[in-house]
């Protein structure tokens, strides 16, 4: 499967940018790109990595299993974004990782991947600093999620989602994917019934509009962060 569009996307992704441009190009040729559905799974804890990840197009949720069968998010992965673990060649996956949005999965063979960050030192430096520091803002932008209210959380979610991989219509902004209650409740770190009842308090006041089969259309996602700041 081929995805030329995206391939020349996935240059500008932040890690691919230390690269030579020849370098970038030839490693993204070199890349086995995979499509998923929503709610189908990239990986499970325990599988091997295949190679050097990138999220090609799409928004994912990792989440590790907890207690009670609890699945607690992990983090949200976003376009062009690599998992930090995926730079380790001979070890397995510790979450789990499934599709939120339709999402295009690249993976690189190691051996390439490896020579271009190895070159030199400061090449070597400069690769796992930037996967760190994706990590890193990954996970602080959940923590600070977390310390939203529940209606914060869901508009800034919301919001960025439909920012990330919206269909704009004349209407607004589609979500063309479902994106039930229990989702929703998955990445904002709540029970069920708790996501829906503050779901439906947002499309009570319009900002979002409910669609057949789980989808939902967002008239101004502009609106999501005025009610956000002044909430």
């Amino acid at each position: 499967m081929d995805f030329p569009e995206l391939r020349e996307r996935l240059l500008s992704a932040p890690v691919l940018c230390r690269f030579d441009r020849s370098e970038a190009e030839d490693l993204v040729r070199s890349a086995r790109l995979r499509a998923f559905r929503p709610r189908e799974y990239l990986w499970v804890a325990g599988d091997p990595i295949p190679g050097a990840c990138f999220i090609a197009s799409g928004v994912v949720r990792a989440y590790m299993d907890g207690p009670s069968s609890w699945r607690a998010t992990y983090c949200l992965l976003w376009p062009r974004e690599m998992p930090a673990a995926s730079i380790l060649q001979g070890r397995e996956w510790i979450s789990h990782a499934v599709a939120v949005s339709p999402v295009v999965l690249a993976t690189m063979p190691f051996e390439p991947f490896h020579a271009a960050c190895l070159r030199t030192p400061q090449q070597a430096r400069q690769v796992l600093d930037d996967v760190l520091d994706r990590a890193g803002f990954r996970y602080a932008w959940e923590m600070h999620l977390r310390r939203l209210s529940l209606r914060r959380r869901l508009h800034k979610l919301f919001r960025r989602i439909a920012r990330t991989v919206g269909t704009p219509t004349p209407e607004g902004i589609l979500l063309d994917f479902p994106l039930t209650h229990q989702i929703a409740a998955d990445l904002a770190w709540v029970k069920r019934d708790h996501a829906g009842r503050v779901l439906n308090e947002i499309a009570q006041d319009g900002l979002i509009i409910a669609r057949p089969r789980f989808r939902w259309l967002i008239p101004d996602p502009e609106r999501l962060r005025w009610r956000y700041q002044s909430r």
